[in-house]
């Protein structure tokens, strides 16, 4: 079998699902979630859920006999019971392995909005966050164990958005876009990467996300910190849903656009910027026209520009959710399924944690090489053997795993970066010098060389990524002697 194949066929095993179905993931949901239904957001009375019950196949309560609660029974279902019985199995595996990240309980809020919510009449002490429609966006918060001793999160879901877009159009699979959903959501509850947002509110307005407030996936946001935190959150929405993965790896492939935002503070504004305290990154749109003199395709909104991907320098791309995300299933999948990411996760929340001014993207990415090695192994010891012979000796005799993250970070950014310096700057110059010597130095010239970026779903150019690593073959769980086994 090629290196190449072992590969593959390993991960897409595992993707599959080889882990499904233990009765530990429903155990861990049982404890872990608490489910509260609103079918009137004027009462104070909701509906709740006895998973214990429900787990055992049994369906007692309001909440089962009311007629209003529609998919979302489904969707409480898909979570607690047995296969047999409407469980999910894949959802109720990653749901585990992330709530395994913290191990604290987390409050779902399930909401009938079909009716407009109007937060001035909400009776329940806990706010809705109710949208400019008057419905229920799915959205989640974390909790530290200062703020609240009992739970580590919460998280907000309605009735209406299942089967409707905000423009009001039908879902063709609501629950499963829930489902999907939830599990970002889920994670945004797990990670303690603080927002840190004052530098992007210029008279009293923020621009984290823009003028607008919001994101989407191919928009390039100002504030990259929340561009990571909506990249981790997607990770194992994408596991769940790897078609989703597959069709946006494919419009990367292919350079699709990245949408920027051209509403910002006036020009006055940037000039004091530095007197002010602001972020020079509220000008998002203004410093890629000076970095690159293209002033993009004006959307028929009238509000963003369109770049292809590729065509942007990495540290603009790096604006970007979806990119970041990619390199981080990648690497992942190419190693061990999930298990690496949410270790590197459960590792970077505890650092992050003693200081939140680390630029987030830099630290996980060397957490996650760093779970890579093996006990006892240093990046600066194995830096040395490779500067000690050549590359060509070390390629194949050995899987430099924690060279991964740095890999995939330089295929999704288009290897854009011409130099070291440039490279080390995608990582705000905070990335292990020895982690990116041995990138650089040893690797860099054979990956890109080795495997372009070419139009098409390539996946066979992710997996020849790992080869020119050294990395052909995924591992079971507690195989592989790499400290993310260590959870």
């Amino acid at each position: 079998m090629k290196l190449c194949d072992k590969i593959t066929a390993l991960f897409v095993l595992l993707a599959v699902g080889l882990a499904y179905g233990q009765d530990e993931d429903r155990t861990t949901i049982i404890n872990k979630l608490e489910f509260y239904y609103y079918d009137d957001h004027t009462s104070s009375t909701y509906l709740g859920v006895d998973n214990e019950e429900v787990g055992n196949g049994t369906e007692n309560g309001s909440f089962w006999s009311n007629a209003n609660a529609g998919k979302l029974k489904d969707f409480v279902r898909a979570l607690l019971k047995s296969e047999a019985q409407g469980g999910d199995l894949a959802l109720q595996h990653y749901t585990a392995k992330v709530l395994n990240i913290t191990n604290r309980k987390i409050q779902v809020y399930l909401w009938n909005d079909m009716t407009i919510i109007n937060r001035s009449n909400v009776a329940s002490s806990h706010d809705p966050g109710p949208d400019s429609n008057g419905r229920i966006w799915p959205h989640a918060a974390h909790w530290t164990v200062s703020q609240n001793p009992d739970w580590g999160g919460y998280m907000d879901m309605g009735l209406y958005y299942i089967d409707h877009t905000s423009s009001g159009s039908n879902r063709s699979d609501g629950l499963a876009w829930l489902k999907e959903t939830f599990l970002h959501e889920l994670m945004h509850t797990q990670d303690k990467t603080l927002q840190l947002g004052d530098s992007f509110i210029v008279m009293g307005h923020g621009y984290r996300y823009g003028f607008d407030g919001s994101h989407n996936y191919w928009e390039a946001v100002p504030n990259n910190r929340l561009a990571y935190m909506e990249a981790i959150a997607s990770v194992p929405a994408y596991y769940y849903n790897f078609d989703d993965f597959t069709d946006k790896f494919a419009k990367f492939v292919s350079n699709h656009h990245i949408n920027v935002e051209i509403n910002a503070p006036s020009q006055y504004l940037r000039y004091m910027r530095q007197l002010f305290g602001y972020n020079d990154h509220v000008w998002l749109y203004d410093e890629i026209v000076e970095a690159t003199g293209n002033a993009g395709v004006l959307t028929s909104g009238g509000n963003h520009r369109l770049y292809r991907i590729q065509d942007l320098p990495g540290k603009f791309i790096l604006h970007n959710e979806t990119v970041m995300s990619m390199m981080m299933v990648m690497t992942s999948m190419h190693v061990a399924e999930i298990d690496p990411f949410i270790w590197a996760s459960k590792t970077f929340n505890d650092r992050i944690s003693r200081n939140q001014y680390q630029d987030p993207f830099a630290l996980f990415v060397e957490i996650f090489a760093e779970g890579m090695l093996q006990s006892g192994e240093t990046v600066a010891d194995i830096k040395q053997e490779l500067d000690d012979r050549s590359y060509s000796e070390a390629s194949f005799q050995t899987p430099y795993t924690f060279v991964l993250p740095l890999a995939y970070s330089d295929y999704f950014t288009a290897y854009t970066s011409n130099t070291k310096d440039e490279f080390k700057a995608l990582f705000d110059n905070e990335l292990d010098n020895d982690l990116i010597d041995v990138y650089w130095d040893h690797f860099k010239d054979n990956v890109r060389i080795n495997v372009p970026i070419r139009s098409g779903r390539t996946w066979t150019d992710m997996t020849n990524i790992a080869n020119e690593c050294g990395v052909n073959q995924s591992y079971l769980p507690g195989t592989s002697g790499r400290r993310y086994e260590e959870n």
